[in-house]
């Protein structure tokens, strides 16, 4: 019957199927409940149904969603969408790395490298270890010619990082050079909109660029269930029987 919400299943020779409005026999049955992703108010019905059956059922995760953060530069470059890479680090060794649109947020970082690695970041969020999200903003150009093309632009760059804006989202060019001026001790107390790119030395521009290749955030976590395109968890596959799909605790 279509439109009953399952509350239990037994199994005693046969299965016995309990909803909200009756109950059913059958020698054989379909569990396919789904999840709650991308729902904000799904009960997890297919869990206690499983439950009812001690079916060990592993801790439903967000595997296809945002990265959140709490980094300060998140509320200046919200809104803002880029091409780069994109690189997750778990007590700074490299954990995953993902190529495609960012799409900066006041929360963190979305779009598709975010979405694709988020499911490491659910795995690892609780347990104690450091994440970083590193990010290179400007991926189809070395550190080498990045830095010829400040010091070219920078003769003619007449008020703040202006002449970044041929290569970065004027939003994010801004966001990124007042985060530069800020953890720059040399530039300590000016204003970011008053340093010109002329200013820069040498070593200032080695940073400079530094910055806009290896920028790091840390990670908060992910979004939740209801944001996320698909929940990692569930059945343990090793309960399960590859070939007939069956239940290996309940055959049938």
């Amino acid at each position: 019957e279509l439109g009953e919400e399952v509350i239990s299943v037994k199994e005693r020779d046969i299965f016995t199927v309990r909803t909200d409005k009756s109950s059913y026999q059958a020698e054989n049955i379909i569990i396919a409940t789904g999840t709650s992703a991308g729902y904000s108010d799904k009960e997890k019905a297919g869990e206690a149904v499983l439950n009812s059956l001690n079916i060990h059922v592993r801790e439903f995760k967000p595997a296809l969603t945002y990265i959140t953060s709490d980094a300060r530069i998140c509320k200046y470059w919200s809104g803002v969408r880029a091409m780069g890479k994109l690189e997750l680090l778990i007590d700074g060794e490299r954990a995953g790395r993902e190529y495609g649109e960012l799409m900066l947020t006041e929360n963190g970082i979305s779009g598709i490298a975010a979405f694709q690695l988020s499911h490491i970041v659910s795995k690892n969020i609780n347990t104690g270890k450091k994440l970083t999200l590193k990010m290179d903003f400007v991926p189809d150009l070395s550190r080498e010619d990045l830095k010829s093309f400040i010091k070219r632009i920078a003769k003619e760059t007449k008020r703040g990082c202006e002449g970044l804006y041929g290569i970065l989202y004027n939003k994010l060019a801004d966001s990124l050079f007042i985060e530069f001026v800020k953890n720059e001790p040399s530039m300590a107390g000016r204003i970011a909109h008053r340093v010109k790119l002329s200013d820069l030395s040498e070593e200032q521009i080695d940073k400079l660029v530094y910055l806009l290749k290896h920028f790091v955030v840390k990670v908060k976590g992910t979004g939740d269930a209801s944001s996320s395109q698909v929940l990692m968890g569930g059945v343990p596959l090793s309960d399960i029987d590859r070939k007939t799909m069956m239940l290996k605790k309940h055959i049938g």
